[in-house]
């Protein structure tokens, strides 16, 4: 029987998903934001179960941070560190976008 996680959402992570939601619902079609919505906070809770089924994310591994870790929902990543038993959720972004910055700043930030 697999232990199960707590998983929290970090305030800018929160931003993020709000963010694309709301661009989606703006600029494209309300009803496939929800969707995208929901199936972003489908993958995130699931890690609840598996959490290190993610991998490393490769920005940060090349300085050796290795100590977050993502899943896939293309093209969005969602950026995560697992402590004492909680996945924090870290990121919500878009691969299309250079987010070595943004990665770097979230994790000396923390």
């Amino acid at each position: 029987m697999n232990e199960s996680f707590k998983v929290k959402f970090t305030e800018w992570a929160e931003l993020d998903l709000d963010n694309i939601i709301t661009y989606i619902a703006e600029n494209d079609d309300r009803q496939k934001a929800i969707q995208i919505y929901l199936t972003i906070k489908e993958k995130v809770f699931s890690l609840s179960e598996f959490p290190k089924r993610g991998r490393v994310v490769p920005e940060l591994n090349r300085i050796n941070i290795n100590d977050y870790m993502e899943i896939i929902y293309k093209p969005y990543r969602i950026i995560y560190f697992i402590k004492n038993k909680t996945v924090y959720i870290v990121g919500v972004l878009d691969g299309r976008r250079d987010l070595e910055a943004t990665l770097y700043q979230r994790y000396f930030s923390i």
